[in-house]
């Protein structure tokens, strides 16, 4: 059953329910508003009779005409007295209420004022009868008003309760349908789209929903994930693509020297020495290629929970890794900023910059780290880089022309922009003064302590 029927037949269960349990109320009520107006009626007329004395004179001799009926408004009850042995004495009307053997019963009742009210059909019609005893077997009066009216005004509201029923039930049939198709009409869209989205995979398509409410937010995210979609469809190809070009450098690099290894016997020992160093320093690269490759394509995350993070406590041991590769002097000068973030992956960002640092200066010449309030930069005495290449440094694969002849994937300094930008920080590039490249990255901070001072011998660290 679709979302369009079950909206339209709850809106007509619920209209109808609600009119029923209307009319059943209100049916209840004037049932039970006109059953207490005939008794009332009825204790009225007989009440009366008992303040005119009537039951204390002879029933053979009592006349009362209509004289109480008229004064109370009550001309539709009829009367009759019998005596004690259950015998008519006196009818005012024509109607002839039955003397049956619970009238004789109560005729005969020792105790005045005994009343028994009772539905009882006469001829074809229904009329409520009250006994009343005089007391002392003396007899009892009778009392009856026609039910008819009040069953006739019952009947009528019954059916005008069930006509408005059927109207209600046509009239929110059609309202329910009708409001039905407005609230699916933008999902009944939003559906189409995504079938066509699965069925042909094309991402260059836009839901047709508007409007602020549900329907409208659901379609707005709809929207926005189809964007999100494209764009990384577009990222991985164009990821697949440059992976692609950056791949066949090593492979055919590899390819030669293998070709050269055919012909072993043809070359020197110094031949043989250098293209065996030349394969280690080429699989070296492939692999680092390869395992970043891998990190971008699957756009890797650790599970590591975020965590209050000292960027100095990190810096200092990225430090100390690097001295063990490197105969470059390393200064750091940190204060305590505290950044809330992955301690691993700002490791890695961290890390990064310092390989990038160690790669492009002279032998021998100092690296300076600095942390400052969330501001991370790595200096080195390298031969920089241009204005017009220092904003694309962070791109995949992109490489200057200087680094083209150095080893590398160009894909450490886009590793570093993902970290960060998850971060919630931002990257950054400039010209150190006297030459060189300044490169780092600015993160929000949970607090900015008092800085240290720089590290002025480099073997000694800040933490």
């Amino acid at each position: 059953m679709s979302l369009r029927i079950k909206i339209a037949l709850a809106l007509v269960a619920l209209s109808v329910a609600a009119t029923i349990a209307i009319g059943v109320g209100t049916f209840t009520g004037m049932r039970a508003s006109l059953d207490a107006e005939v008794n009332r009626s009825l204790d009225d007329f007989h009440h009366d009779a008992g303040e005119d004395n009537h039951y204390n004179s002879d029933p053979r001799f009592a006349d009362r005409g209509d004289r109480g009926a008229s004064r109370l408004g009550l001309e539709r009850i009829s009367e009759q007295f019998i005596t004690g042995a259950g015998e008519l004495v006196n009818r005012q009307g024509t109607l002839a209420i039955p003397i049956d053997a619970t009238a004789k019963r109560v005729a005969r009742t020792q105790t005045p004022s005994v009343l028994v009210r009772r539905d009882i059909l006469i001829g074809h019609e229904l009329y409520r009868v009250d006994t009343v005893s005089r007391g002392g077997g003396a007899g009892a009066g009778q009392f009856a008003r026609s039910l008819e009216e009040s069953r006739r005004l019952l009947h009528t509201l019954r059916n005008r309760t069930l006509i408005a029923v059927v109207f209600i039930l046509v009239l929110a049939g059609s309202a329910g349908w009708w409001i039905a198709r407005q609230v699916t009409n933008r999902l009944t869209r939003l559906t189409t789209t995504a079938e066509h989205v699965a069925k042909t995979g094309a991402l260059d398509v836009s839901a047709p929903v508007g409007g602020n409410d549900e329907a409208g937010r659901l379609g707005a995210a709809f929207n926005e994930m189809l964007v999100a979609l494209s764009d990384s469809k577009t990222a991985q190809q164009q990821l697949v693509q440059d992976a692609g070009h950056e791949l066949r450098t090593p492979l055919t690099s590899l390819r030669t020297n293998i070709a050269l290894l055919s012909r072993l016997d043809a070359l020197t020992p110094q031949e043989q020495s250098d293209i065996l160093a030349d394969l280690k320093s080429e699989t070296q690269e492939l692999s680092l290629l390869v395992n970043e490759l891998v990190e971008l394509a699957t756009d890797q995350r650790t599970d590591e929970a975020n965590a209050e993070v000292e960027l100095g406590a990190i810096v200092a041991a990225c430090e100390v890794r690097a001295r063990r590769r490197c105969d470059n002097p390393i200064n750091i000068d940190t204060d305590d900023s505290i950044v809330f973030g992955q301690s691993g992956r700002l490791d890695r960002a961290i890390a990064n910059l310092i390989d990038n640092a160690i790669k492009f200066s002279p032998s021998g010449s100092p690296i300076d780290i600095s942390v400052r309030e969330g501001r991370v930069t790595v200096a080195d005495l390298g031969p920089g880089i241009p204005a017009s290449e220092r904003p694309k440094i962070f791109e995949r694969f992109y490489r200057t022309d200087d680094a083209r002849s150095r080893p590398g994937s160009g894909l450490g300094l886009a590793i570093v922009a993902d970290i960060v930008t998850d971060h919630h920080g931002v990257v950054l590039v400039e010209a150190r003064d006297g030459g060189g490249t300044v490169i780092g990255f600015t993160l929000p901070t949970i607090s900015h302590p008092p800085h240290t001072e720089a590290v002025a011998d480099p073997n000694l660290r800040r933490r």
